[in-house]
């Protein structure tokens, strides 16, 4: 039986892996029924774990996964990027649909450095800046250490994730749409009256465009470079061929090459010198390209090391790496002290179960997941409304969709604890918020009109209804229960006044607890008032 050759194996693994990405973030919906964390990913990114353990000071239970990868990365090498990620994936994909693949420029004919003086001038430049990818992991790292976690949001899981959710999925599903209302009324007239009818809820997301732009960026950088995001930038890559030097499968090379040098030309990664004998092991990804082109079959990959190993110089001591690590303090010092630091929007509303402001941001990585599982599409990135600091962390916006009484996934699906997983008894005593109605625009208030929207949309019976007079007359009138209501922004979604609602939420009153029970906080509260009220 004829084997399939290892360019295929690997072709077939990396398929699978992005399929099964897709798969996990699919199913990252209303209801949450997979067996398989959807998160899986993200457990499983050391770099995420190691951000987090270094901006909260805590370990994450849910990221003991990563360890396995750094594991597997220490035994084999760093075949993660070669093999299963899925970022890596989708940017050689998309270098083939631009043709962005050297393997094309050869068969041309033409000369790999090719493409204009600046696409050459900027390649010169990536050979004079060696270990670029390894200083951006300093100020990455060295910035979760003083407490600025934002940058960890250049993870290329955590990118993909996001990208996905608030740019990709909305345009998908407006796509799919579209094609139902072309094909209804052809299968309304065949009596498909199912398939005539469907649609699917139409998800929005702000700061879309700004997503799409910086993946889209990622991907033109391989017109300068294949894998441009891989050699050079990604902090991840960069993390694991640290690990990736102690691996025990190697490319080895034998006597019998004839140094035609075409296996340093076709490496994605660069990982092969002029010396085509020679590796560089840290950045070697095990894809085995090598092997599978060579003529003579002089490349094998096994335990042992190299005949020849090339190290590129990285000195942990050069002042490269101090900047780099000074950059990560600088930036986490100006984030920390801007005046957005100290006055917080007060229309900034958290999901339910968010930790304390401050433990919050150190630990949430900006993926998106909580924003892809919301069924109301209420959750939305952040812009500058806790500061630089909080850049695109997730925020409930009220007007677009308030909180369901009923969901409580958004906790389930957040990777680094920054969002509780809290039960779904316990998830209805959290109060985020307080509202309170806007009564020069409100249609009871302002038009004497009978309106009981608020009221009807409120789960927690916090709205009640009061007759009160005025020179005009008797009239019933609603107000806000503040004992009773939650902030859950259901009132606002529903209020039928054009713009902004009649009635707001802020996060008046809200309650983040990092331990402990909602439920014994609230009854506290309770027992609290009761004895203010007989002491009256």
């Amino acid at each position: 039986m004829r084997r399939l050759p290892i360019k295929r194996i690997r072709q077939i693994v990396q398929a699978g892996s992005l399929l099964f990405f897709l798969y996990l973030f699919f199913r990252t919906t209303y209801p949450l029924t997979s067996f398989i964390p959807v998160d899986l990913f993200l457990r499983i990114d050391p770099l995420v774990a190691l951000g987090t353990l270094l901006s909260g000071h805590a370990w994450v239970g849910k990221m003991l996964w990563s360890l396995v990868l750094l594991g597997a990365t220490m035994l084999i090498g760093r075949f993660f990027c070669g093999w299963i990620c899925p970022m890596g994936t989708t940017i050689a994909l998309f270098e083939k649909l631009f043709g962005f693949s050297p393997q094309r420029r050869s068969v041309r004919g033409e000369n790999p450095n090719s493409g204009g003086d600046l696409l050459r001038a900027l390649r010169a430049s990536m050979e004079n800046i060696p270990n670029l990818k390894l200083y951006f992991l300093a100020l990455i790292l060295a910035s979760c250490l003083f407490g600025f976690s934002t940058l960890l949001l250049f993870d290329p899981l955590v990118l993909l994730m996001r990208t996905a959710t608030v740019a990709f999925f909305p345009i998908l599903i407006f796509a799919a749409n579209s094609g139902l209302r072309i094909v209804g009324p052809l299968a309304e007239r065949i009596g498909w009256d199912a398939l005539s009818y469907a649609s699917y809820t139409q998800s929005y997301f702000g700061w879309n465009t700004i997503a799409l732009i910086l993946f889209a960026g990622i991907v033109a950088l391989s017109a300068i470079e294949r894998r441009f995001w891989c050699r050079n930038l990604c902090p991840l890559g960069a993390l694991l061929s640290l690990f990736s030097r102690f691996g025990g499968i190697k490319r080895r090379v034998s006597r019998a090459c004839i140094e035609c040098g075409e296996c340093a030309r076709q490496c994605p990664m660069g990982a092969i010198p002029e010396d085509s004998r020679a590796t560089h092991t840290p950045e070697c990804i095990q894809c085995q390209t090598c092997a599978a082109l060579c003529a003579p079959h002089a490349i094998r990959f096994g335990r042992g090391a190299p005949r020849k190993q090339v190290q590129r110089p990285f000195d942990p001591s050069k002042r490269a790496l101090l900047a780099s690590a000074g950059a990560g303090l600088a930036v986490a010092a100006v984030a920390r002290t801007g005046a957005s630091e100290a006055v917080r929007d007060t229309h900034l509303i958290r999901p339910p179960g968010a930790l304390p402001e401050s433990s919050f941001l150190d630990r949430c990585v900006r993926c998106g997941a909580c924003m892809k599982v919301c069924p109301t599409n209420g959750l939305q990135p952040s812009f500058l409304q806790s500061g630089i600091e909080g850049f695109w962390t997730p925020r409930l916006v009220p007007r677009i969709g308030g909180c369901e009484q009923k969901c409580n996934l958004c906790g389930q699906v957040c990777p680094t604890g920054a969002l509780r997983d809290l039960p779904l008894e316990e998830k209805q005593f959290v109060r985020i918020g307080t509202a309170m109605i806007v009564r020069s625009k409100c249609l009871a208030w302002e038009q004497m009109k009978t309106c009981l929207v608020c009221d009807e949309a409120c789960p927690y019976n916090a709205i009640e209804f009061r007759e009160i007079t005025d020179p005009i007359g008797t009239f019933k009138r609603p107000f806000v229960i503040e004992e009773k209501c939650m902030g859950c922004g259901l009132c606002e979604q529903k209020c039928p006044v054009g713009g902004a609602s009649a009635i707001r939420v802020d996060r008046t009153e809200e309650q983040r607890l990092a331990i402990g029970s909602y439920i014994t906080e609230k009854k506290r509260k309770l027992r609290e008032a009761d004895e203010r009220e007989k002491e009256r």
